[in-house]
């Protein structure tokens, strides 16, 4: 069993369990620009927390998620776009 905490809902606070979780697959959405900019993003979970809540449209359990935005961008120079800048 997990840590009992309670967590914001909307307006009121709702009981939880957070949840011990292993990472599978982390992955970066690459974008283009059209000023030939590079930009990378990766969202990480640091928290998840199983509610008591329940979905009303097919009873599954509500989580609560805590994220951390990972993000890279490469700008143009002198007129050609430049590689990732982590390759």
């Amino acid at each position: 069993m997990g840590h009992r905490v309670k967590v914001r809902f909307g307006e009121e606070w709702v009981d939880g369990e957070e949840l011990q979780f292993e990472p599978l697959k982390e992955s970066w959405n690459e974008y283009r620009c059209s000023d030939g900019s590079y930009v990378k993003l990766k969202v990480v979970v640091s928290k998840i927390t199983r509610l008591e809540r329940q979905n009303p449209q097919g009873g599954a359990h509500l989580f609560n998620l805590i994220l951390q935005r990972r993000c890279c961008n490469s700008a143009p120079a002198g007129g050609h776009t430049l590689g990732w800048p982590w390759n």
